[in-house]
């Protein structure tokens, strides 16, 4: 080979390299609001017991105000990760799930 074409050789997959080893943009993530997820998670796991004229423990967990209210007053995340008297009683939720309530309170607990 022609030290020339060597030089081009050595210099494009230097180039190719460099760029393939370049930091990827990750997509924007969509944030966890009550709206698209939690309030979900409520009515799926929690209230059937939270809700109607006695909620249990007096905590009615069907509306955003009432569980922002949980939220903000920590009990929401506590009653979620104990584990010697898990919420809801049928077993605790999954990491994920507990993950995407972590989530929305730390980004302010939006609604929508």
């Amino acid at each position: 080979m022609k030290p020339i074409k060597y030089i081009l050789v050595v210099a494009s997959s230097a180039t190719l390299f460099a760029v393939s080893c370049k930091d990827t943009v990750e997509p924007a993530t969509t944030a966890v609001t009550y709206e698209s997820e939690v309030g979900k998670l409520m009515t799926n796991y929690c209230i059937s017991c939270h809700s109607g004229d006695k909620p249990a423990d007096g905590v009615d967990l069907t509306t955003y105000e009432n569980v922002k209210k949980q939220a903000e007053k920590g009990e929401l995340t506590e009653k979620m990760n104990d584990e010697n008297d898990p919420m809801p009683p049928s077993g605790m939720l999954t990491a994920s799930k507990r993950k995407i309530i972590d989530d929305w309170i730390s980004n302010g607990m939006p609604e929508k």
